[in-house]
């Protein structure tokens, strides 16, 4: 065999492996957007219904005990404050433990380059 038909090889697989690692990272962007879309018209149409039910309830409640008003409005603001503190905090720590995007496009990235490290030697 000689160095020409070698280094000819390792070419082909080098273009080989980055066309395949590069379809893999088209495919998962395509999947990571398709998922941020849907995720994100999800969570606009729950957040206007909830709003508006929300809106209802504090009308509601606010004429219900109209002596209290003040009382009532009071309870119903620190009540959302509290759970908005609550839905932060979940959304922060669901943001620092998710898995890095890409990561099955990294790693087949990083396996390559240890096996031409290993076919160079």
């Amino acid at each position: 065999m000689t160095t020409e038909t070698t280094a000819g090889r390792f070419i082909s697989r080098l273009f080989e492996a980055v066309e395949t690692r590069l379809e893999l990272f088209g495919f998962e962007l395509g999947e990571e957007r398709d998922r941020l879309l849907s995720t994100l018209v999800v969570v606009v149409v729950a957040g206007v219904f909830f709003f508006v039910g929300l809106l209802a309830l504090n009308i509601v409640l606010v004429l219900a005990f109209w002596p209290q008003r003040l009382l009532v409005a009071a309870l119903l603001a620190a009540t959302y404050l509290l759970i908005g503190v609550g839905l932060g905090l979940s959304a922060r720590n669901r943001l620092r433990t998710a898995p890095p995007p890409f990561a099955d496009t990294i790693e087949e990235l990083r396996k390559d380059a240890e096996t031409f490290r290993g076919e160079a030697k």
